[in-house]
């Protein structure tokens, strides 16, 4: 098989506007993924999709061993709504905790299922109001876009 590259457990990533912190996750696209080391924004940078991690938490919910836990930006969260699903709880954590060891799984998906809205690049939103990683779906590329903060990505990564 010549047309394997890797396993893709670690993805070489653009950090986005703001760059990336290392041991901090971050959400490209619709992945979340956990930055190996400090790197300015629009640069490259290794981003760990799958594996146990401690990350920030929701202080006011408990987790429970292989509950399933979303992303909401800032936190795992219980929630799943418009979150990112990203895996599930490797530890029980109580509700006054403000970390847990997290087992990402590695899957993009679009926040909490939900199908993007339909966009051309003449009427879609400004990016920079739009949080990163937000999905829309670009009717004149016919395919997904996502905000990086600043400007929009399709789901390369390429500026579109």
């Amino acid at each position: 098989m010549n047309n394997f590259i890797q396993p893709g457990k670690t993805l070489t990533l653009t950090a986005p506007a703001g760059g990336v912190v290392g041991g901090v996750a971050v959400q490209i696209g619709q992945l979340l993924v956990v930055a190996s080391g400090t790197v300015d924004e629009f640069l490259p940078f290794e981003g760990a999709t799958e594996g146990v991690f401690t990350l920030p938490k929701n202080n006011a919910e408990a987790f429970t061993e292989g509950q399933l836990v979303y992303w909401d930006g800032t936190e795992m969260t219980t929630t799943a709504g418009i979150n990112l699903l990203v895996g599930v709880a490797a530890e029980d954590a109580t509700d006054v905790s403000t970390e847990s060891r997290i087992r990402l799984d590695g899957v993009a998906r679009f926040n909490g299922g939900q199908v993007p809205a339909n966009f051309s690049n003449g009427t879609r939103p400004d990016p920079a109001t739009q949080p990163i990683g937000f999905p829309i779906y670009n009717t004149d590329d016919s395919a997904p876009n996502y905000s990086d903060g600043v400007i929009w990505r399709d789901a390369a990564g390429d500026p579109t």
